[in-house]
């Protein structure tokens, strides 16, 4: 017979309520049954590392963060992969996505803190030199 060894689930849409929350003692208790029955439990998401470390602060025995859609993978604060995009790659989708749409977002993590702004305008993408340092 199959042991389960490790519990994933994503956030949105599935391990939280319609209100964007969840029950804490609820989950305090199945996590230790879990952790009793020497199963792991992890969150994988695409979202940002310090959203998801803000959405399980209730419950602080969640460690294990699988970020940014695989990207970032982190165990008891601890990186254990992190894969970034090369900064030319950055500048080149950036420019296609301004020609196709007139428009973009930015979006830089540092693991706690993302900066997202929505722009519209021709030589903007130049103002984010000093605050992202990507263009």
């Amino acid at each position: 017979m199959t042991r389960i060894k490790l519990i994933a689930t994503d956030v949105d849409g599935t391990f939280l309520n319609q209100q964007r929350t969840y029950n804490h003692n609820r989950f305090a208790a199945q996590l230790n049954r879990l952790s009793s029955a020497g199963i792991r439990f992890v969150v994988a998401s695409g979202n940002h590392l310090g959203h998801l470390k803000d959405v399980f602060a209730p419950t602080p025995q969640v460690q294990t963060f699988v970020a940014e859609n695989g990207g970032l993978i982190v165990d008891h604060n601890r990186t254990l992969a992190e894969a970034q995009l090369p900064l030319p790659v950055v500048r080149e989708v950036v420019q296609a996505i301004y020609l196709i749409l007139h428009t973009f977002l930015i979006s830089v993590f540092n693991h706690q803190n993302p900066f997202s702004r929505t722009e519209g305008v021709a030589g903007t993408i130049a103002g984010y030199k000093t605050a992202a340092n990507i263009f």
